[in-house]
């Protein structure tokens, strides 16, 4: 193991196992808060010099200090504190740096997986702070005791949802003013929240590492990438529509890294609207998926996780008792095409599960009326529309 290698903590199939309760560690609130006010201060200013260093290594910011800023959401003064670019664009930095064998793989080590979590969840304070609904999301979990991320997952898709769309279309120009890309002198000027060449350089990790980004967001509860995903979408939605080869490409990598994270996500039907947004923004989703598909990009190791991330994205075998929580038919009949366009020989075994969960599925949908008989149909036909 080299030295960076012992800096980067532990490997995936090791925090992995760490992350499997899916339950959020509780704040302590035995600590004294002030000087645990001042440690996460301190953590995101290492963060801030590592981002204007001109030589870097992960040195400068240990695994410990990354641990504990993953956890800063847990309170409203140091969730604040979480807002800012300067920690975004030195998470990517640091998630960059994680290179196994010379080759980019953020999520196979905890340093990345750790850095991208701050990442999201700065982007994601950053985003609420500029709403002014920082507090507001607060306020909502002390009253309604509900869980930080879930809530913080559901506030941001809902903002995005009522601020910048248009109809039923993304508004690039509000993305733009909210993102700080604006340069109309009338409009309120935000410092930008990311670059365009950092968003660029973050579909492309996403992308380099897209096997290990569904096996995290499947066995960890990794925080809600929508917050994410808006600059990102918006950065690839501008480069798609020069017409060039590498905007195109980027075009086909953003959305199989969409497509990806709804398999894994944990928070599918509070984004569900916004991610719907996301991939037809573009050129249609049916059309881009078959793009994707002639890509042919999954291995056998990768094509069982896609399944098996499906298969608990709709039917889990620990079934919650909140239904809303659960991918309903139209979802699933949506993710099933990504689905399906990626089995391999060698998944057959996981062929009676996979339609075990469809049918499980559609009968709850049906039993529960969770979805109007008209649209059930439509999704039963799109499913059955995909064998050949």
């Amino acid at each position: 193991m080299t030295n960076d290698q012992n800096d980067w903590g532990l490997p995936l199939n090791q925090y992995a196992n760490l992350n499997n309760d899916k339950l959020n560690p509780p704040f302590d609130s035995d600590l004294d808060l002030d000087c645990y006010i001042e440690s996460i201060r301190l953590g995101i200013q290492q963060i801030h010099i590592y981002n204007h260093s001109s030589c870097r290594d992960t040195s400068q910011v240990s695994i410990s200090t990354l641990r504990s800023l993953s956890r800063a959401y847990l309170h409203p003064v140091t969730l604040r504190h979480m807002a800012s670019p300067s920690l975004v664009s030195g998470c990517i930095k640091l998630a960059s740096m994680v290179k196994p064998n010379g080759q980019s793989s953020l999520f196979s080590y905890e340093y990345g997986y750790l850095s991208f979590t701050i990442l999201v969840i700065s982007i994601s304070a950053c985003l609420l702070q500029r709403w002014a609904s920082l507090n507001k999301t607060f306020t909502m979990v002390h009253l309604s005791s509900r869980d930080i991320l879930e809530e913080l997952a559901q506030e941001v898709s809902g903002l995005i949802r009522q601020r910048l769309t248009s109809g039923n279309c993304l508004d690039g120009e509000r993305i733009d003013q909210i993102l700080g890309w604006n340069n109309n002198s009338n409009a309120l000027q935000h410092p930008p929240l990311i670059s365009n060449s950092e968003a660029s350089a973050m579909v492309t990790l996403l992308w380099l590492d897209r096997k290990a980004f569904l096996y995290a967001l499947s066995v960890t509860r990794m925080p809600s990438v929508v917050g994410l995903m808006l600059p990102l979408w918006r950065h690839c939605y501008i480069e798609h529509s020069t017409r060039s080869a590498e905007g195109q490409n980027l075009a086909l990598e953003f959305h199989e890294i969409l497509w990806r994270y709804n398999c894994g996500t944990n928070w599918l039907r509070v984004e569900e609207w916004v991610v719907n947004l996301f991939d037809i923004g573009m050129e249609g989703g049916l059309q881009t998926m078959k793009k994707v598909e002639q890509r042919h990009t999954a291995d056998l190791e990768d094509s069982r996780r896609i399944i098996l991330a499906f298969i608990n994205q709709v039917y889990p075998i620990q079934i919650t008792l909140d239904r809303n929580k659960l991918a309903g038919a139209s979802q699933a009949s949506i993710l099933f095409r990504f689905v399906y366009s990626f089995v391999q020989p060698g998944t057959q075994d996981l062929f009676p599960s996979l339609f075990e969960a469809i049918i499980e599925c559609f009968w709850r949908d049906l039993q529960f009326r969770l979805t109007g008989e008209e649209e059930l149909i439509l999704s039963l036909l799109t499913v059955v529309s995909n064998f050949k």
